[in-house]
């Protein structure tokens, strides 16, 4: 047997290159952990991309407003009374079914927060990144404090980051903070770091 398909070869080397000033806005912290080598590459290939990029969110962003509800105690009732209650884990499911409900009291002080047409959804905790584009079986019901509601400054760009945080390249920029490191759950503000290609209206348009 060659030592190339041992069992005990060594695990093969990740490494990619870090700029010294992100090194030194990261507390100039030079362990590995820090710095996540899947996030690194995939920001270096967005950047090196032919149109070049630009961030989800803040100035010259394609993200209009990015929110999620504030935290609010629930009162549940029984199965089938009150309005249907759905969380993250629901997000890609066609025909989501209430995994809980909660009372009409607490539902009326969320009225502003149901899903609306023209959002895309994005789990904040758990399993970070998963998204999806707001349904007609998504639109007008209540998901949890842990979905992030996102509207874009253009229609034809909801279809376009939707496709892009399905790549594998787009979901680990998402999963990653600023310095390359993998997190625990996302904020609004964390789409401010996140990169993407600034491909033409036309490819945008096409993509959505």
């Amino acid at each position: 047997m060659s030592s190339t398909n041992s069992a005990y070869s060594p695990t093969p080397i990740s490494f990619a290159s870090v700029p010294i000033q992100q090194i030194i806005e990261n507390n100039r912290r030079l362990d590995a952990s820090a710095y996540d080598m899947a996030v690194l590459k995939a920001k270096s290939l967005i950047i090196k991309n032919r149109y070049g990029f630009k961030y989800l969110r803040g100035e010259g962003g394609l993200i209009q407003k990015a929110y999620y509800p504030g935290r609010y105690k629930r009162i549940y009732c029984d199965y089938g009374k009150g309005v249907p209650f759905y969380l993250p884990s629901q997000l890609d499911e066609i025909y989501p079914k209430p995994s809980k409900y909660i009372s009409e009291k607490t539902a009326s002080l969320l009225k502003n927060d149901v899903i609306k047409s023209g959002e895309l959804l994005v789990s904040r905790s758990g399993t970070i990144g998963k998204c999806a584009v707001a349904s007609k079986t998504t639109i007008g019901n209540l998901f949890s404090d842990d979905v992030i509601r996102i509207t874009f400054n253009e229609e034809y760009d909801l279809g376009y980051v939707y496709a892009f945080l399905h790549t594998e390249t787009g979901l680990t920029l998402l999963q990653g903070n600023n310095y390359g490191a993998v997190i625990d759950h996302i904020e609004p503000e964390h789409l401010n770091h996140v990169i993407i290609p600034d491909a033409p209206v036309e490819i945008r348009k096409r993509i959505h």
